[in-house]
């Protein structure tokens, strides 16, 4: 794999502690990238819900009308794998994980060192940029309908659930959130609201 490297420069936000600051998409890379030492963030996202369509008929009617806003709680700049083996450890097992190759995307080269926290992946000629994050906890998030922004109904979660994949059990919880999705995080005693474009 051709090894790119992507220049960052160092972000001009000043921080106020308690005090939500206003940044652009490109600052919250650069606030991310020059994070050193594993840390605690609450990030705050809003998605599209991935679901199957219902076959070639397609009749999963909410297939492209749901997003989700999720609230998390985890840590950026960590070591995955000793993270996976200290997981196995815990429930009894040998402690023999190693880290593969990534399946997409790389991590983001900042003055020559490898960010653990920004994963760039380009894909049809667009550059995006992701923040890697272990999920410690996450708040029961809300689905809403895309074309209205109201809450989704009853039988309608039940729909959408019939129509995505049963989720898998992992030792260690590790996402990837497109920085475009991110819509608030806290990190290091301060709070960044991201600007739409």
């Amino acid at each position: 794999m051709e090894n790119k490297t992507k220049t960052v420069v160092r972000s001009d936000v000043k921080v106020q502690k308690d005090v939500a600051v206003a940044i652009t998409k490109n600052q919250l890379i650069n606030v991310l990238a020059m994070q050193k030492g594993s840390t605690i963030v609450q990030l705050f996202s809003t998605t599209d819900v991935k679901m199957n369509k219902g076959g070639r008929e397609c009749t999963n009617y909410l297939y492209g009308n749901v997003i989700k806003d999720s609230e998390v709680s985890g840590n950026v700049d960590f070591e995955y794998e000793n993270s996976v083996n200290n997981a196995l450890v815990k429930s009894g097992n040998t402690a023999d994980f190693k880290v593969g190759e990534r399946k997409w995307g790389e991590h983001l080269v900042v003055n020559g060192k490898r960010s653990r926290v920004i994963i760039v992946h380009t894909k049809d000629n667009e550059t995006r940029y992701y923040v890697q994050i272990r999920i410690n906890k996450t708040v029961k998030p809300t689905y809403r309908y895309k074309d209205s922004g109201a809450v989704l109904s009853e039988t309608d979660l039940a729909v959408m659930k019939s129509y995505q994949p049963a989720k898998k059990t992992e030792l260690v919880v590790l996402r990837d959130y497109r920085v475009d999705n991110v819509k608030r995080i806290h990190i290091n005693k301060a709070q960044y609201i991201v600007k739409p474009n």
